[in-house]
């Protein structure tokens, strides 16, 4: 697929399967949730929102999403995938992405929320 071939249209198509994509892994988040309670004791609610980092947590934000980033490979993640795994608000995330992220040449975005490891 060439990107400069696509039409409006195709990019509205892209688009919505892009948002399916993010509620189908946030269900599947879900599920691994409750299996995890089988594993460990019973199931926690389900928190709207990522819990608060414990103090100290700050310093090691950028080796936490650089290791999740090398780790996740070409595909890279979505930032609240990358919340989900280090337990931040997303709106954290995209904050570190705008400041921090940018000036670290290996971090490429890929698409919409999306970033990858290119080192």
């Amino acid at each position: 697929m060439i990107l400069a071939s696509l039409t409006s249209a195709d990019l509205r198509r892209v688009g919505k399967l892009l948002a399916q994509k993010e509620v189908l892994l946030a269900r599947i988040g879900k599920i691994d949730h409750q299996l995890a309670a089988y594993e460990g004791g019973p199931a926690k609610p389900a928190a709207s929102r990522a819990a608060p980092a414990p103090h100290g947590r700050r310093r090691h934000l950028k080796s936490d999403i650089i290791g999740l980033l090398q780790s996740a490979g070409k595909d890279g993640l979505a930032v609240k995938e990358i919340a989900a795994k280090v337990k931040l608000d997303p709106n954290r995330i995209y904050t570190w992405f705008y400041g921090t992220g940018k000036k670290v040449k290996q971090i490429k975005k890929i698409g919409g929320a999306q970033y990858c490891w290119k080192g």
